[in-house]
């Protein structure tokens, strides 16, 4: 980091589960080398001449260039992440919104006030539903020109063209004036975090700009990343002429809203309230004992099953997931999908299962058309080189080329895809889980990969170009399949949660029986709100938090938080010593809010004296920056862990 006043560190557990501690450092700010603006270079050069009289000749040279930045629109790919998430339903009600910037120097990359460097031109504001303005779009030069709402004056920089497009909320002075932050509070909001493993850091580090509104309890929010460049003097931001019902235009460059529902429906309360009626991916069960034994807590399903005549009847399928290991075994590689279909002679039913591995799989491989072609040539090769090796030992005495006894190495790309395909990258959903019951909204299921059927799949995908027997005997004879070495043991777990969809950064980590960490081999979204999640080793239990960068800021509810407590009177804080830990002791307490908390706005700089007060009254004398400042308003990672039923 560079330039920077001061910093703040806070550790987490390391997710690579080594000695190694991963942890979060804070810092006041990141300067750029150049902040936006034109700058001029002037070079000037003095030499003596070799004339008599050794006269001085002077030549210099003058340039100018423009550094740019990003100031009127941010591409999507700059916002890292936003809390509370967007569209997400959830007790927000203590929590301050804030906004995650990839880039770690943006928010100073330009000032709010040109006599303060420090202070960054983003703010985040916080509208309630009612008062939420609608987003327009007018051009710059309309911008420049504004008609029926304030908008200081402004230049085009190099790059910027009076027609470029850009995004306008038109706020009223009495909406504005309660929320913006004073230049103070605006320095105070935004601060880098920076990730160390080790004693490394991991990046340049992101930015964090946190709002000072608490959202409403029971209704809809709009944040705004807005522009406020160049709009501070005297530390307050400028309104203009505008009074009262008159209008301010900001530039938005981001926004996003959410809604504070019951606690159910935050992070931690959507983890809790998962159904886990079943611990495994299975259908409930039926009336007939005996079929619930032999096949429904096995995690098969009862399906349509069609015949090469045209015939119509009913078989069993089940997938990879299965709740327990398997021992089967069946012969492999076969030339057909129907070598592994199994008849039930008791129930008088097919178990097809296998059957339909091997044909997704070959099916998977033949849409591949790079795999496909790729494979097959790999194949002809070592067939070839295997013959000639054959050739040899049954005719020494023929003038034969000598060839290489080991079959060439398969291409790089098949074994990768063939890697992936052994994790079921690619297989349909519907073969993982064929009932929709098996994986209810709003549950999680746990379960063993049948290593069985993963061996078909690939079979299946490695049959290309397999037609006589013999080819299958000669394929046995050199290779299984191209991919790596699996794990003996692949455990893992499905999650269908808005969590998967409203909390992108969610980490998982999967451990044993006896707590120790397990190597996670997949980690995937199967759909917007379904996980998937693949471990080396037995699974016992797994623990699901957020990434420290969604660590979020609020505030506590207190012993007086209830219906009808003013807001003035049911929040309270408990402040971090130096090494970041919590003193539950040490409270601000009430916490101080701007015009008797009518807008829920906390007035950041009473928080802040009141924080370093009571930290001196606990024998801990602070100056918080904003660095310590964000430290202290960090709320922490929730952490759910599910123990696997035996």
């Amino acid at each position: 980091m560079s330039d920077t006043e001061s910093t703040a560190a806070a550790g987490t557990e390391d997710p690579a589960g080594d000695d190694a501690t991963a942890r979060l450092q804070f810092a006041d700010f990141h300067s750029p080398g150049l902040v936006a603006g034109g700058y001029r270079v002037m070079v000037t050069q003095t030499v003596a001449t070799t004339s008599p009289a050794g006269t001085l000749a002077t030549y210099s040279a003058e340039r100018t260039f423009h550094v740019g930045s990003e100031r009127f629109s941010l591409a999507p790919a700059e916002v890292h992440a936003v809390f509370p998430p967007d569209g997400s339903l959830g007790d927000h009600s203590n929590t301050l919104p804030h906004v995650v910037l990839e880039r770690g120097t943006l928010p100073w990359e330009r000032t709010a006030d040109p006599s303060l460097e420090r202070l960054s031109w983003l703010a985040v504001l916080l509208f309630a539903d009612a008062e939420a303005p609608k987003p327009e779009t007018c051009t710059l030069q309309q911008l420049m020109s504004p008609t029926g709402f304030h908008y200081p004056p402004f230049e085009l920089e190099p790059g910027q063209q009076a027609g470029d497009a850009v995004t306008v909320i038109q706020v009223k002075r009495a909406v504005l004036e309660p929320i913006v932050p004073t230049a103070a509070e605006l320095e105070m909001q935004a601060h880098v975090r920076v990730g160390i493993q080790g004693t490394t850091p991991t990046g340049e580090g992101v930015a964090v700009l946190m709002g000072n509104r608490l959202p409403a309890p029971g209704e809809r929010s709009v944040a705004h990343l807005v522009s406020v460049e160049g709009r501070y003097a005297g530390g307050r931001f400028g309104f203009g002429d505008a009074e009262g019902e008159g209008l301010i235009g900001l530039v938005s460059l981001a926004s996003w809203s959410f809604t504070c529902a019951d606690e159910t429906q935050s992070f931690k309360g959507l983890l809790k309230h998962l159904d886990r009626a079943q611990p495994t991916p299975r259908l409930p069960d039926v009336g007939d004992q005996a079929v619930n034994d032999a096949w429904v807590a096995r995690g098969y399903v009862l399906l349509p099953h069609g015949f090469r005549d045209g015939g119509r009847s009913v078989a069993w399928y089940r997938g990879p997931l299965v709740p327990a290991p398997n021992p089967v075994e069946l012969p492999e590689p076969v030339r057909a999908a129907d070598a592994l279909v199994r008849y039930d002679p008791a129930a008088g039913v097919f178990d097809v299962g296998y059957a339909a591995a091997w044909e997704v799989g070959r099916l998977l491989a033949l849409q591949s058309r790079d795999v496909s072609v790729a494979l097959y040539g790999w194949k002809r090769a070592s067939s070839q080189q295997l013959r000639g090796a054959e050739q040899q030992l049954m005719h020494p005495e023929l003038p034969l080329p000598p060839g290489d006894d080991a079959p060439p190495p398969a291409p790089a790309s098949v074994t990768a895809w063939f890697d992936g395909l052994r994790l079921l990258r690619g297989v349909p959903f519907n073969y993982l889980v064929p009932d929709e019951r098996m994986l209810p909204r709003e549950s999680i299921r746990f379960f063993h990969l049948d290593h069985f059927w993963i061996d078909c799949l690939l079979d299946g995908a490695f049959s290309i170009g397999r037609v006589a027997q013999s080819e299958a005997d000669r394929e046995a004879s050199f290779a299984e399949d191209p991919s790596d070495a699996p794990p003996e043991t692949v455990t893992g777990f499905l999650l269908r949660s808005d969590v998967v969809s409203g909390w992108p950064g969610l980490l998982v980590d999967g451990f044993d029986a006896n707590g120790a960490a397990l190597e996670t081999v997949r980690m995937e979204r199967l759909a917007a709100s379904v996980l998937i999640c693949l471990f080396a080793g037995d699974l016992a239990g797994v623990a699901l938090h957020l990434r420290p960068e969604t660590l979020h800021f609020g505030v506590d509810r207190g012993a007086q938080a209830g219906p009808g407590v003013p807001v003035t009177a049911e929040f309270e804080k408990a402040v971090r010593d130096a090494a970041g830990v919590e003193q539950e002791a040490v409270l601000v307490s009430p916490i101080p809010f701007r015009d008797g908390g009518a807008h829920r706005v906390i007035d950041v700089t009473g928080l802040v004296a009141g924080m370093e007060s009571a930290l001196g009254g606990a024998g801990i004398p602070t100056v918080l920056s904003p660095a310590t400042f964000g430290l202290q308003m960090v709320e922490g990672v929730e952490e759910v862990v599910f123990n696997r039923a035996p």
